[in-house]
């Protein structure tokens, strides 16, 4: 047992006069007299026999045999002294976990879980997991993270859900924050392109971007594999980087569909949400014209 510093219990049982010291040192003295100690019977450690103090001198102990005719010393007494022993704060026995060395894989996926009220008019909310992959996207999922833990995405609409394609979010319902990360210049914010690893399966989310290195805050849920016929979205570089590992068959077929078929129908002309009107208006525009979107009510790292 190795021993950094000298417990304050200890001291108030031998002596009441003495402060502990800022570092303390055992010597061989001490290791050997505390095994003496732990060795000892019951009449050895009698109020009549000598006892040991551990005094703080130039900041390190000694051993000093005193007399004492109040303390009555048992093995449990000692036993339980020196066990209480404790580090001083810049003093450690093991070395310090990865987790405190910051040696934190970057390539480990994260969870993030998107509490949902698939319905404007009922109040019950479904889930989202979502497994984020690092490794797949390194700037597309950190990106999310950062938007995720700003709160960017709380109370956000899935502004664009067209039944077998994509379910779209990412416009905040603060318009500041939309100010912030997409209405201060153009592509303010965008995130350079990286290589896509995964493939536009159903369950895949990536961000939506409208040309070369334009990824913001949009994302969008693959509702069918679009990776190739008839949607090509792997052609277009768009990079999966997270996907959906529950909430798929019962969260996310509940969504909100009935503005996207009219934008289907329409072929985009009318009836679809204005997305600059959505980002500089935020909730207000929507709620107004949009009333019935699905909406996140929560995102969270978990």
């Amino acid at each position: 047992m190795a021993f950094v510093g000298c417990s304050s219990a200890f001291q108030q049982k031998l002596y009441s006069t003495i402060s502990a010291p800022k570092t303390c040192v055992p010597s061989r003295d001490i290791i050997r007299s505390q095994q003496t100690l732990l060795g000892a019977s019951k009449e050895e450690l009698s109020p009549s026999k000598k006892h040991h103090q551990i005094l703080a001198q130039n900041n390190k102990c000694s051993v000093d045999p005193i007399n004492s005719k109040n303390a009555v010393w048992t093995r449990r007494n000692i036993v339980s002294s020196l066990l209480t022993i404790t580090c001083l704060p810049h003093a450690s026995f093991a070395s310090e976990s990865d987790e405190t060395n910051g040696l934190v894989d970057p390539t480990a996926p994260f969870t993030v879980m998107l509490t949902v009220q698939t319905d404007a008019k009922k109040d019950e909310t479904l889930e989202i997991e979502i497994e984020v992959r690092p490794d797949w996207a390194p700037l597309a999922s950190n990106r999310f993270k950062e938007l995720v833990q700003s709160g960017f995405y709380n109370d956000a609409r899935f502004f664009r859900v067209l039944p077998g394609y994509v379910a779209q979010f990412g416009i905040a319902a603060d318009p500041k924050l939309n100010k912030e990360w997409m209405l201060c210049e153009k592509n303010c914010r965008a995130l350079p392109d990286e290589p896509r690893k995964e493939n536009n399966k159903r369950g895949t989310l990536s961000f939506a971007s409208s040309g070369k290195d334009s990824r913001q805050t949009q994302v969008f849920i693959n509702l069918g594999n679009n990776d190739g016929f008839p949607n090509f979205l792997d052609g277009q570089d768009f990079v999966p980087f997270a996907r959906v590992v529950r909430g798929m068959d019962d969260t996310v077929k509940k969504l909100n569909s009935e503005y996207g078929i009219v934008e289907t129908v329409s072929a985009g002309l009318a009836g679809g949400v204005n997305q600059g009107k959505a980002a500089y208006y935020g909730a207000e525009y929507l709620d107004a014209a949009f009333p019935i979107l699905s909406i996140i009510r929560n995102a969270k790292i978990i």
